[in-house]
């Protein structure tokens, strides 16, 4: 029934020029245009020591008034499984920060009755929305910052960053706010990568073998580190980022500055 909901989404917004101009393809609209998305009191209670960390990953947009929400199971190793998005935030780049964000923060862990499956989380209108200081206003600025020397539109590419935010909170004080959202931690993805006619489904992001997989790497580390030094997530972000220079723009000025 879920796949069905979302399939006839997908098809509706195909039919309308005006929506898919301001969503991702497969990911319709709240209803409620002036609504503002908040968690219900279930959502919650679902995986609730990733919450924060969910939350804070994402840069947020001044322009935000409401959220977006997504629904994911996940297997005993906390890895995300049949991820989609329920309701968009109305701008596609946000919509991408949230994927990234659930993805990045793996692996999950159950609540107290051990839930497991249709995980819904729901980013409100106050965690996409502006802050002015912060993990969240630095991650921002610093992504403006990146497209702008480089010349880049947000109409053409997706930044996201290459050590997870979420790392920030699974090994305090390894990293400092300013180092996690560095431009040295900061790549490119063209939106061609995941479509060619540079107009990226929800379900071709998520399904997307190398994205997916990128993610798992992150999720891997988590699951074998209880405690990790900065030596040894540089090594590992630095393996990471060179196994998927096939996803990530090579810049003109070449970021060569490590965490």
């Amino acid at each position: 029934m879920r796949n069905a909901f979302i399939l006839l989404s997908a098809l509706l917004l195909l039919s309308f020029d005006s929506s898919s101009a301001q969503t991702l393809i497969g990911s319709p609209i709240d209803p409620d245009k002036d609504g503002i998305a908040r968690p219900s009191d279930q959502e919650l209670l679902q995986a609730p020591k990733n919450r924060h960390m969910i939350t804070m990953s994402v840069p947020g947009d001044p322009s935000i008034k409401r959220g977006c929400t997504l629904s994911f199971d996940f297997d005993r190793s906390g890895k995300i499984e049949s991820l989609q998005m329920v309701h968009s935030s109305g701008k596609p780049e946000v919509d991408f920060d949230c994927i990234c964000a659930v993805l990045g923060s793996s692996p999950y862990e159950p609540n107290e009755r051990g839930d497991r499956k249709s995980i819904f989380y729901t980013f409100g209108g106050r965690d996409l929305h502006e802050q002015n200081e912060g993990v969240k206003a630095i991650n921002r600025r610093q992504r403006s910052l990146l497209l702008s020397k480089n010349g880049l539109s947000p109409s053409e590419y997706y930044v996201c960053n290459l050590v997870p935010i979420s790392i920030l909170y699974r090994y305090p004080g390894v990293f400092s706010e300013a180092e996690i959202c560095d431009i040295s931690n900061l790549r490119v993805i063209a939106k061609t990568f995941f479509d060619r006619k540079n107009s990226p489904s929800v379900p071709e992001i998520v399904a997307n073998k190398r994205f997916r997989m990128f993610y798992d790497k992150w999720n891997e580390f988590v699951s074998t580190h209880k405690k990790a030094t900065k030596e040894e997530i540089a090594k590992f972000r630095d393996g990471v980022d060179s196994e998927f220079k096939d996803m990530f723009l090579t810049l003109s000025n070449s970021i060569s500055k490590k965490l």
